[in-house]
Protein backbone atom coordinates (compact mmCIF):
# COMPACT_ATOMS: atom_id res chain seq x y z
CA UNK A 1 0.00 0.00 0.00
CA UNK A 2 2.60 2.42 0.94
CA UNK A 3 4.37 1.43 -2.54
CA UNK A 4 1.10 2.27 -4.35
CA UNK A 5 0.70 5.43 -2.47
CA UNK A 6 4.18 6.72 -3.70
CA UNK A 7 3.22 5.98 -7.28
CA UNK A 8 0.16 7.70 -6.85
CA UNK A 9 2.14 10.63 -5.71
CA UNK A 10 4.52 10.68 -8.10
CA UNK A 11 1.84 10.22 -11.37
CA UNK A 12 -0.58 12.63 -10.10
CA UNK A 13 1.68 15.51 -8.44
CA UNK A 14 5.07 15.14 -10.04
CA UNK A 15 6.29 17.71 -12.89
CA UNK A 16 7.18 16.91 -16.19
CA UNK A 17 9.33 18.25 -19.38
CA UNK A 18 6.50 16.51 -21.84
CA UNK A 19 5.68 13.60 -24.23
CA UNK A 20 7.88 13.42 -27.42
CA UNK A 21 6.18 14.35 -30.56
CA UNK A 22 7.87 13.57 -33.35
CA UNK A 23 5.70 15.69 -35.80
CA UNK A 24 7.12 18.51 -34.17
CA UNK A 25 10.12 17.45 -33.16
CA UNK A 26 10.86 16.46 -37.36
CA UNK A 27 9.51 19.93 -38.18
CA UNK A 28 11.88 21.91 -36.08
CA UNK A 29 15.53 23.22 -37.55
CA UNK A 30 18.43 22.59 -34.88
CA UNK A 31 20.89 23.68 -37.18
CA UNK A 32 24.63 22.83 -36.50
CA UNK A 33 26.18 20.72 -34.27
CA UNK A 34 26.85 22.94 -31.03
CA UNK A 35 28.69 22.00 -27.92
CA UNK A 36 27.38 23.51 -23.92
CA UNK A 37 30.14 23.27 -21.35
CA UNK A 38 29.31 22.19 -18.12
CA UNK A 39 31.32 22.64 -14.55
CA UNK A 40 30.13 20.46 -12.51
CA UNK A 41 30.14 20.36 -8.99
CA UNK A 42 30.19 17.35 -6.63
CA UNK A 43 29.13 16.63 -2.55
CA UNK A 44 31.02 15.21 -0.39
CA UNK A 45 31.26 11.27 -1.02
CA UNK A 46 29.97 12.06 -4.47
CA UNK A 47 32.85 10.62 -7.08
CA UNK A 48 33.49 12.10 -10.55
CA UNK A 49 32.55 8.69 -11.73
CA UNK A 50 28.98 8.94 -10.24
CA UNK A 51 28.75 12.32 -11.75
CA UNK A 52 30.26 10.88 -15.17
CA UNK A 53 27.61 7.74 -15.12
CA UNK A 54 24.43 9.97 -14.38
CA UNK A 55 24.90 12.09 -17.28
CA UNK A 56 25.79 9.55 -19.51
CA UNK A 57 23.28 7.85 -19.10
CA UNK A 58 20.94 10.36 -18.64
CA UNK A 59 21.93 13.09 -21.42
CA UNK A 60 24.19 11.82 -24.22
CA UNK A 61 21.31 10.36 -26.21
CA UNK A 62 18.95 12.71 -26.21
CA UNK A 63 21.84 15.53 -26.73
CA UNK A 64 22.02 14.01 -29.97
CA UNK A 65 18.58 14.46 -31.16
CA UNK A 66 19.58 17.96 -30.95
CA UNK A 67 22.92 18.25 -32.46
CA UNK A 68 24.42 19.27 -29.21
CA UNK A 69 27.67 18.17 -27.44
CA UNK A 70 27.21 18.17 -23.36
CA UNK A 71 30.98 18.65 -22.28
CA UNK A 72 31.54 18.77 -18.10
CA UNK A 73 34.42 21.08 -17.50
CA UNK A 74 36.09 19.67 -14.65
CA UNK A 75 34.94 18.25 -11.71
CA UNK A 76 35.03 20.36 -8.17
CA UNK A 77 34.28 19.67 -4.60
CA UNK A 78 31.48 21.47 -2.55
CA UNK A 79 30.09 20.27 1.01
CA UNK A 80 26.11 20.59 0.32
CA UNK A 81 24.76 23.44 2.18
CA UNK A 82 21.08 23.74 4.09
CA UNK A 83 18.42 20.61 4.32
CA UNK A 84 15.86 22.07 1.65
CA UNK A 85 15.83 22.28 -1.71
CA UNK A 86 16.13 26.21 -1.82
CA UNK A 87 19.05 26.66 0.30
CA UNK A 88 20.62 24.04 -2.26
CA UNK A 89 19.89 25.99 -5.26
CA UNK A 90 20.79 29.58 -3.74
CA UNK A 91 24.47 28.14 -2.81
CA UNK A 92 24.73 26.85 -6.34
CA UNK A 93 23.56 30.40 -7.97
CA UNK A 94 26.21 31.84 -5.82
CA UNK A 95 28.78 30.25 -8.38
CA UNK A 96 29.50 32.46 -10.99
CA UNK A 97 29.80 31.69 -14.71
CA UNK A 98 33.55 31.78 -15.57
CA UNK A 99 35.94 30.33 -17.65
CA UNK A 100 33.88 28.44 -20.66
CA UNK A 101 31.52 27.62 -18.58
CA UNK A 102 27.85 27.71 -19.81
CA UNK A 103 26.12 25.97 -17.33
CA UNK A 104 26.85 24.82 -13.38
CA UNK A 105 25.24 22.02 -12.16
CA UNK A 106 25.77 20.16 -8.53
CA UNK A 107 25.13 16.81 -7.52
CA UNK A 108 23.88 16.62 -4.03
CA UNK A 109 24.10 13.47 -1.60
CA UNK A 110 21.96 12.77 0.78
CA UNK A 111 22.34 13.06 4.38
CA UNK A 112 20.81 10.78 7.17
CA UNK A 113 17.65 13.78 7.87
CA UNK A 114 17.07 12.99 3.87
CA UNK A 115 16.45 9.40 4.43
CA UNK A 116 14.25 9.66 7.70
CA UNK A 117 12.36 12.65 5.68
CA UNK A 118 12.10 10.66 2.36
CA UNK A 119 11.55 7.43 4.58
CA UNK A 120 8.56 8.89 6.56
CA UNK A 121 5.32 6.66 4.39
CA UNK A 122 7.48 3.45 5.94
CA UNK A 123 6.64 4.32 9.52
CA UNK A 124 2.87 6.56 8.85
CA UNK A 125 2.10 6.12 5.90
CA UNK A 126 2.03 9.64 4.60
CA UNK A 127 4.39 10.84 1.96
CA UNK A 128 5.80 14.14 2.64
CA UNK A 129 6.71 16.53 -0.18
CA UNK A 130 10.08 15.90 -1.34
CA UNK A 131 12.20 17.92 -4.39
CA UNK A 132 14.45 15.81 -6.30
CA UNK A 133 16.48 18.35 -8.21
CA UNK A 134 15.99 21.80 -9.10
CA UNK A 135 17.16 24.50 -11.98
CA UNK A 136 16.82 28.52 -11.17
CA UNK A 137 14.41 30.12 -12.90
CA UNK A 138 15.93 33.43 -13.59
CA UNK A 139 18.24 31.87 -16.20
CA UNK A 140 17.86 28.29 -16.18
CA UNK A 141 21.96 28.00 -15.73
CA UNK A 142 22.25 26.70 -12.59
CA UNK A 143 21.07 23.49 -10.96
CA UNK A 144 20.85 20.31 -8.54
CA UNK A 145 20.18 16.45 -8.26
CA UNK A 146 20.62 14.00 -5.65
CA UNK A 147 23.29 11.41 -7.11
CA UNK A 148 21.34 8.52 -4.99
CA UNK A 149 18.23 7.46 -4.38
CA UNK A 150 16.47 8.23 -0.63
CA UNK A 151 13.69 6.09 -0.57
CA UNK A 152 10.58 4.84 -2.46
CA UNK A 153 9.51 8.05 -3.89
CA UNK A 154 12.98 8.58 -6.00
CA UNK A 155 12.73 5.24 -6.69
CA UNK A 156 8.89 5.44 -8.14
CA UNK A 157 10.32 8.34 -9.66
CA UNK A 158 12.93 6.95 -11.79
CA UNK A 159 15.71 7.36 -9.65
CA UNK A 160 19.07 9.82 -9.93
CA UNK A 161 19.43 9.00 -13.56
CA UNK A 162 15.41 10.44 -14.68
CA UNK A 163 16.05 12.98 -12.29
CA UNK A 164 19.69 14.05 -14.10
CA UNK A 165 17.68 14.05 -17.22
CA UNK A 166 14.86 16.03 -16.51
CA UNK A 167 17.27 18.88 -14.65
CA UNK A 168 19.63 18.82 -17.55
CA UNK A 169 16.51 19.72 -20.57
CA UNK A 170 15.89 22.31 -17.84
CA UNK A 171 19.73 23.14 -17.94
CA UNK A 172 20.67 23.50 -21.70
CA UNK A 173 17.56 23.85 -23.39
CA UNK A 174 15.74 26.22 -20.79
CA UNK A 175 12.54 23.56 -21.52
CA UNK A 176 9.59 24.15 -19.50
CA UNK A 177 7.15 22.46 -18.03
CA UNK A 178 4.58 21.11 -20.93
CA UNK A 179 2.09 18.43 -21.89
CA UNK A 180 4.54 18.01 -24.94
CA UNK A 181 7.98 19.35 -25.95
CA UNK A 182 6.91 21.38 -28.60
CA UNK A 183 8.49 24.16 -27.17
CA UNK A 184 11.40 22.43 -25.67
CA UNK A 185 12.10 21.57 -29.17
CA UNK A 186 11.45 25.53 -30.16
CA UNK A 187 13.53 26.44 -27.17
CA UNK A 188 16.80 24.62 -27.89
CA UNK A 189 16.33 25.97 -31.85
CA UNK A 190 15.83 29.40 -31.10
CA UNK A 191 19.25 28.71 -28.10
CA UNK A 192 21.42 27.18 -31.28
CA UNK A 193 20.56 29.90 -33.28
CA UNK A 194 21.48 32.81 -31.26
CA UNK A 195 24.47 30.62 -30.30
CA UNK A 196 25.43 30.99 -34.17
CA UNK A 197 24.97 34.18 -34.40
CA UNK A 198 27.12 35.33 -31.61
CA UNK A 199 31.02 35.76 -31.16
CA UNK A 200 30.35 35.40 -27.36
CA UNK A 201 31.67 32.10 -26.83
CA UNK A 202 28.72 31.21 -24.59
CA UNK A 203 25.99 28.76 -25.09
CA UNK A 204 23.06 31.30 -24.19
CA UNK A 205 20.28 30.41 -22.21
CA UNK A 206 16.52 31.75 -21.71
CA UNK A 207 14.30 32.14 -18.31
CA UNK A 208 12.03 29.81 -17.85
CA UNK A 209 8.74 32.38 -18.66
CA UNK A 210 10.79 32.75 -21.54
CA UNK A 211 10.87 36.83 -21.31
CA UNK A 212 14.94 36.86 -21.15
CA UNK A 213 17.74 35.87 -23.11
CA UNK A 214 21.46 35.61 -21.92
CA UNK A 215 23.97 36.24 -24.60
CA UNK A 216 26.43 36.21 -22.25
CA UNK A 217 28.23 34.99 -18.82
CA UNK A 218 27.93 38.57 -17.06
CA UNK A 219 24.46 38.63 -18.13
CA UNK A 220 24.16 35.43 -16.04
CA UNK A 221 26.26 36.63 -13.28
CA UNK A 222 24.34 39.87 -12.99
CA UNK A 223 21.10 38.16 -13.01
CA UNK A 224 21.78 35.58 -10.16
CA UNK A 225 23.54 38.62 -8.53
CA UNK A 226 20.60 40.61 -7.96
CA UNK A 227 18.55 38.04 -5.54
CA UNK A 228 17.76 40.57 -2.89
CA UNK A 229 15.38 42.19 -5.69
CA UNK A 230 12.21 40.85 -4.77
CA UNK A 231 11.01 40.73 -8.05
CA UNK A 232 13.84 38.60 -9.30
CA UNK A 233 12.93 35.84 -6.03
CA UNK A 234 9.04 35.79 -7.25
CA UNK A 235 10.24 33.28 -9.95
CA UNK A 236 11.41 30.66 -7.16
CA UNK A 237 10.75 26.92 -7.72
CA UNK A 238 9.23 26.59 -11.32
CA UNK A 239 11.73 24.06 -12.31
CA UNK A 240 12.11 22.16 -9.97
CA UNK A 241 11.09 18.41 -9.65
CA UNK A 242 8.51 17.97 -6.85
CA UNK A 243 6.59 15.05 -5.89
CA UNK A 244 3.69 16.26 -3.67
CA UNK A 245 1.17 14.59 -1.22
CA UNK A 246 -1.90 14.36 -1.77
CA UNK A 247 -2.88 15.39 1.23
CA UNK A 248 -1.11 18.80 0.49
CA UNK A 249 -1.79 18.97 -3.00
CA UNK A 250 -4.24 22.09 -3.69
Amino acid sequence: MVVCFACFCTGCFGTHIGMWDDTAYKQTAFGAPQTVHVCVYLDKGVTKDDAMALMQTSIDEDSRYYNLNIVPEGFQTMERQGFFHDDILCSVESIPLTGSCDRVFYFANHTTADYIYANAPLVAGVALPEVLGEVDDLTMTHGFAYAGNDGITSLTYGGPSKVTWHEFYHLVGSCPHAWTMDACYARIATLKQTAAQSDAGFFPSMSIDAQHVFKSRDQVNVALGDTANPATLATAAKSAVYVQSAATAP
